[in-house]
């Protein structure tokens, strides 16, 4: 009889910021949006306040990685362990907040995090 240790299981999670479709349509400051670039200290600001918003300390000491960004920054890979991926839907899901208030500048518009793909990283062995 002896201690077994299974190696965890990594997801991978692709999601992006989508902004609000009446802000896009009334064309309002799109050059400002277009230009726009995000990078790894924003995408941890916002992956941190959506699970600490819904779970607290708890969610905001849940171990991710950032693997990659595309799309200029609005959109990010993003490593978890399987275990956690509920949370991590349910945060996403249900996480809104102001552009401005977390990035600054003049875009004031509504946001959220959407959830694009999820698929399992194949073991590095």
């Amino acid at each position: 009889m002896g201690f077994e240790y299974e190696e965890p299981t990594w997801l991978n999670f692709e999601i992006e910021v989508v902004f609000d479709p009446n802000f896009i349509e009334k064309n309002q400051q799109l050059e400002e949006y277009k230009s726009l670039e995000l990078d790894k200290l924003t995408w941890i600001t916002l992956i941190t306040n959506a699970v600490g918003k819904l779970y607290g300390l708890v969610g905001e000491s849940l171990f991710y990685e950032i693997i990659q960004l595309s799309d200029n920054g609005k959109k990010c890979n993003v490593k978890i362990m399987k275990e956690d991926e509920k949370v991590f839907k349910n945060s996403f899901f249900t996480y809104k907040f102001k552009f401005n208030a977390i990035y600054g500048g003049n875009l004031d518009c509504e946001c959220y995090l959407n959830v694009i793909k999820v698929h399992k990283i194949q073991d590095q062995s």
